[in-house]
């Protein structure tokens, strides 16, 4: 499939469910076969090429408790066979309509946990400290009030200031119950609305008996609206000490900055801009697909299958909302025009003055000046060609257990990536959304590729088989040249019913285009500051490193257990500003090898049951990754006596930090071939039919298992390996359960089905060793059918029977939705129902 993204993710949502005929699930590396990125395995999809009739599908569901989340699906189908059976074309159109539900909608996700959220509010937020005694407001030193605490010299109660009040300006409250936070979860979607129209067709064509064409396409167009809270602005401003948008305290406050007497001042403000509407952005993606080949048999002995195929997507992104920091700072900056009337100290005669010191005191006209209307286009082409020969040695040698059979082949890949930005978005002067410097570039790739199976016996006393397999793989890339890959593995099954297997690969996954030629950007990962005081960087003993990579001395100080000392540093948010990536055409392919043991038991005595258990282990080299595994690794190998036991402020990680003025950290992660990640376990897979007299028709049992042995990641050389097994959190990122499982219990009988699914996650711990843990999450689903006739079927269930709530993690963990929407269910108990009709 063509591509969606620069990182080569494709959407699997562009593959029509009604024309898969089957899933082959490939597991253990598989670039020998499949070529780069088949690190772990493969997912085959192989559909339906002989389809003939009609069909349609209609199916719609949505919670059982809320109403919600509603999600309807259509598709029709029709094959026909003509010219005798020599042909085959098949058609499907589909239709989706996803609607969509916010975290309003849910009690774990309206809220940020513990008092926390954002520091910048719609009031107004200044990280400067203030003399609240000064300005009148905190008289009696003995009992500062909340949000402030006594400075040093005795004589003023000190904190942060808030735009609000009767003063127009009052303490700062950084969390607890009184927490002046902003809460921007409300409006952030849980699932995101969607509509998508697909459709694809399949045709072949029998020229001879030795040669048959075939094609495929696939269109898709889709239009997905995303949304996030108002642009949050933080950032240094410059105003007059005589700004009329400023209560009488509030110019009090401010001249206590104005140190030079000239009546400008700068501070650090963090404004939530409600008064400018959401930041809303529209996808419109297209995409299509074509291949053409053919494929046949030559002189009776080998099988042969040529094709082409070119793929396209394109995606307009218009995001509206946004804010542009010029004219945010010109605006801003406002001064009396000796009347009592604001005007911009620019002079800029478009610029409309802006008031950001108060909820709701912005005006439309100045709304309108600062907000932005920005645009991205986006276009990914991939062009395959591919020719394979496969047969076996009948008629030239044969081992005891049969002839060779063997596979050789060809490919030549190549793709391309453009994205184009407008100017604001490119140069990245914006409040709101990220910053997405334009991106262009590619690679292209020669594969040659050999396989062979060799059953060395057959049906003789213990080796009812035994083969062995391997397979090569040497490609040439235009961006890091040429790589190997190879597999060799064999089975061998003494009796009848019991078979032992094992197979041995390299694998390699190239650098994409992404983390090839992306430019330096920002993003927002979740981390925890260790010299923030609420971490107590005293208490920690790391008091004079953290000074020593720009922590200013005089605000480092421990909170103990109680809420942050507004005297001291405090990490404004539980997101850091890093910076990522840059352009790194030096990027080497990640080297991996994997190993799978095991076996498989059939017994003979008792009919429908089989026993799988695998062990698997896979190790990554050269693993391409950002520096320290992300934000929250930086910090903790600067600051952890375990990686820094010298607390030596030039270790590369602690250079890395980029501290501002004020100590808050926008860390430089670019991406490097430094990591390293193994992981191991046990796969257990059991599957029983059987009947029994009591109970009509059939029953099978299902049992799919993973034991973990281990998830370990080193970023480099240079740092520990941290295990994520059985962990969560800002360096595990998604939960990484030791154990979990999919147990199936179904009946058929005639015209009805049911069947029972219970998926099992285990609990996890949090990777910073404070948060709260996670409970196991358990998910029942139940699913039945009717086959009224011939023609019409009828099928429902409910998924999340028991309405399992998601796992919901508090602490310093910042997670959308206040949990892990990949792993655990947003939407609590779901009835759904279809209708099939065939002729």
């Amino acid at each position: 499939m063509v591509p969606s993204r620069s990182d080569g993710v494709v959407d699997l949502n562009n593959i029509p469910a009604a024309m898969i005929e089957r899933v082959e699930v490939i597991t253990g590396g598989a670039s020998a076969v499949y070529g780069s990125d088949a690190m772990a395995g493969v997912v085959n999809f192989i559909l339906k090429d002989d389809f003939e009739g009609f069909e349609a599908n209609l199916g719609y569901e949505q919670t059982v408790e809320y109403g919600d989340a509603e999600y309807l699906t259509a598709d029709v189908t029709w094959g026909a066979n003509f010219d005798g059976g020599r042909g085959n074309v098949t058609t499907n159109f589909s239709f989706t309509d996803r609607k969509d539900v916010f975290a309003s909608d849910r009690d774990f996700a309206r809220v940020i946990p513990g008092g926390g959220g954002s520091s910048g509010v719609p009031d107004g937020h200044s990280f400067n400290t203030f003399d609240f005694t000064a300005l009148g407001q905190a008289t009696d030193l003995a009992n500062c009030p909340e949000g402030t605490a006594l400075n040093t010299a005795g004589t003023g109660c000190v904190g942060q200031a808030i735009f609000a009040g009767p003063d127009g300006i009052r303490p700062w409250i950084n969390g607890g119950a009184n927490s002046d936070r902003y809460n921007y979860a409300p409006v952030n979607y849980l699932q995101l609305p969607q509509e998508r129209f697909s459709t694809t067709t399949l045709a072949r064509y029998e020229i001879t008996e030795d040669m048959e064409l075939y094609g495929r396409f696939t269109g898709s167009f889709n239009q997905v609206p995303q949304q996030l809270a108002p642009t949050p602005a933080f950032t240094s401003i410059t105003t007059a000490t005589d700004n009329p948008f400023l209560s009488a305290d509030a110019q009090a406050a401010l001249a206590q900055l104005d140190t030079d007497g000239d009546g400008s001042v700068s501070t650090f403000i963090g404004r939530r801009l409600e008064e400018t509407g959401g930041r809303i952005s529209n996808d419109d993606r297209f995409a299509f697909q074509f291949q053409v080949g053919a494929t046949g048999t030559i002189a009776d002995s080998f099988d042969y299958d040529v094709y082409f195929q070119k793929g396209r997507s394109q995606n307009n992104n218009d995001l509206n909302g946004d804010v542009s920091l010029t004219r945010y700072l010109d605006a801003v900056n406002v001064t009396d025009d000796g009347n009592g009337n604001p005007v911009c100290v620019s002079g800029n005669a478009s610029c409309v003055p802006l008031n950001i010191f108060g909820q709701g005191n912005i005006s439309d006209a100045a709304a309108d000046y600062i907000t932005l209307g920005i645009n991205a286009k986006s276009e990914y082409n991939q062009t395959v060609f591919g020719a394979t020969i496969t047969g076996d040695t009948e008629g030239f040698v044969s081992l005891p257990g049969g002839p060779i059979g063997w596979a050789v082949g060809t490919e030549y890949r190549e793709e391309e990536f453009d994205f184009r930005p407008s100017d604001a978005l490119a140069q990245g002067a914006l409040l709101g959304f990220n910053s997405a410097p334009p991106v262009s570039g590619g690679f292209d790739v020669y594969d040659v590729f050999a396989e062979f199976y060799a059953p060395i016996l057959s049906g003789v006393a213990g080796a009812e088989l035994l083969a062995v397999e391997g397979a090569i793989r040497i490609s040439d890339y235009s961006t890091v040249g040429t790589t190997e890959a190879y597999k060799l593995g064999g089975e061998w099954s003494p009796v009848d019913g019991l078979r032992f297997r094992a197979l041995y690969n390299t694998a390699v996954r190239a650098p994409n285009i992404s983390e090839l030629f992306t430019p330096q950007s920002n993003g927002f990962p979740g981390a925890s500051d260790p010299c923030s005081t609420t971490n107590n960087p005293v208490a920690s003993g790391i008091q004079a490193l953290c000074a020593a990579t720009g922590v200013p001395a005089a605000q480092i100080g421990d909170s103990g257990t109680g809420p942050a000392n507004p005297a001291f540093y405090q990490q404004r948010n539980d997101q850091v500003e890093g910076l990522f990536n840059g352009v790194n055409p030096n990027l080497a392919q990640e080297e991996a090898e994997t190993l799978t043991v095991g076996a498989v038991f059939e017994p003979n005595m008792i009919d429908g049951l089989t026993v799988a258990v695998d062990y698997y282990n896979i190790e990554i080299t050269d693993y391409i990754t950002v520096l320290g595994g992300g934000a929250q690794g930086v910090f903790d190998q600067c600051y952890g006596t375990a990686f820094n036991a010298a607390q030596d402020p030039n270790n590369s990680f602690c250079l890395a930090l980029n501290r501002g003025a004020s100590g808050e950290s926008n860390p430089i992660l670019p991406n490097a071939n430094s990591g390293f990640l193994e992981t191991a376990g046990i796969d257990i897979a059991v599957n029983y039919g059987f009947e029994t007299s009591f109970i009509p028709g059939s029953l099978t049992v299902g049992y799919q298992g993973l034991v973990l042995d281990k998830w370990d990641f080193q970023a480099s050389s240079a740092t520990e390996v941290r295990s994520c097994k059985g962990q969560y959190g800002n360096f595990c990122d998604d939960p990484v359960a030791d154990y979990k499982h999919l147990a199936t219990l179904g009946w058929s009988d005639g015209p009805f089905a049911a069947q029972l699914r219970w998926e099992h996650i285990g609990a996890v711990d949090a990777d910073d060793g404070t948060s709260p843990s996670l409970d196991a999450a358990n998910y029942f689903n139940l699913n039945g059918s009717w086959d009224i006739n011939d023609n019409l079927r009828l099928s429902g269930g409910i998924d999340n029977l028991f309405d399992e709530e998601p796992s919901v993690q508090l602490g310093g963990n910042a997670e959308q939705a206040n949990t892990y929407p990949s792993t655990y269910d947003l939407f609590g108990r779901t009835a759904y129902v279809n209708a099939k009709i065939r002729f």
